[in-house]
C-alpha cells in the first residue's frame, strides 16, 4: 500500500507530466493554424514510422494524462499496454474496419506495412509488427502533412477503443 506522500508526489509528478504534454500539444496546434507544414516530404516509408512511432507514443502519453489524474507509474503501466505492436496493429484494424481513413492515408499504410524490414519485434508476430510500422508511417505521413488535428482524433478514437475492448475482458 502507498503511504500518502507517496500518493502525493506520483500526483504532481502525473500533474507536471500532463502540463508539460499540453505545453506541446497547444505548440503543434498553433504551428498547424499558422501554416508551419507545407507539404509531406516524400520520406521513406521507415523514416515516416521512425517519427510516427514518437509521435504516438507521445500521444498515449497525453490521453492517459488527462484521463487518468493517477500514480504515474500505473499510468506508465497502462501506456506500456497501448504502445506494443499488437496494440498499434489493433487500433489500426479498428480504423480500417470502421473506414475513418482516407485512400491516400491507407496507401500510405499499406506501403510502410509491406516495406521489407531488417527484423522485427521479439514480442510480436511479424504480422502485428508490419501493420504497427504501417501505422506508425500513417502517423508519420499525417504529422508531416500538417494534420495535427486528424491525426490526434484518429488516434484519440483508437485508443478508446482499445481501452473499452481491455476493458470489457477485465
Amino acid at each position: 500500500m502507498e503511504s500518502r506522500s507517496a500518493k502525493k508526489t506520483g500526483s504532481s509528478e502525473a500533474q507536471a507530466e500532463c502540463a508539460m504534454v499540453e505545453e506541446l500539444l497547444e505548440d503543434t496546434i498553433s504551428m498547424e493554424k499558422q501554416g508551419a507544414f507545407d507539404e509531406a516530404p516524400n520520406l521513406s516509408p521507415l523514416a515516416l514510422a521512425y517519427v510516427g512511432d514518437s509521435i504516438y507514443d507521445f500521444r498515449v502519453r497525453d490521453f492517459l494524462c488527462r484521463r487518468y489524474q493517477e500514480n504515474l507509474n500505473r499510468v506508465n503501466s497502462r501506456k506500456t499496454k497501448l504502445v506494443c505492436a499488437k496494440a498499434q496493429s489493433d487500433l489500426m484494424g479498428y480504423l480500417i474496419e470502421e473506414k475513418l481513413l482516407t485512400e491516400e492515408e491507407l496507401s500510405v499504410y499499406r506501403r510502410a506495412r509491406n516495406h521489407k524490414s531488417q527484423s522485427h519485434s521479439k514480442n510480436s508476430s511479424i504480422t502485428d509488427y508490419r501493420r504497427a510500422t504501417g501505422f506508425e508511417a500513417f502517423l508519420g505521413y499525417l504529422y508531416y502533412a500538417g494534420k495535427i488535428s486528424r491525426l490526434i482524433s484518429l488516434v484519440e478514437k483508437g485508443l478508446e477503443h482499445l481501452l473499452a475492448e481491455n476493458e470489457a475482458k477485465e
